[in-house]
């Protein structure tokens, strides 16, 4: 029996000893797991996907100009 079968031989033998109650925790960190490896790109790297975080919103280019002035505009300046 090669290394992986009995990993998977392992985890069946400590799956049937849990109690009934535990299982559905199990089942959340199994989940939990697969999420983790969908979200990792080719290099290893988190991949976070921010689809319709700005969903709805409107930003013309003159608020995004107000915004930059509002956010820089007295950078440098000393205010004491």
């Amino acid at each position: 029996m090669d290394p992986m079968e009995r990993i998977k031989e392992r985890l069946h033998q400590r799956l049937e000893a849990l109690p009934v109650n535990l299982l559905p925790e199990v089942e959340r960190f199994l989940d939990s797991i697969q999420l983790q490896k969908e979200l990792k790109g080719e290099n290893g790297a988190t991949i976070i996907r921010l689809g319709g975080l700005w969903a709805g919103i409107s930003c013309s280019e003159e608020d995004i100009a107000e915004a930059r002035r509002e956010m820089w505009g007295s950078l440098g300046e000393d205010v004491s």
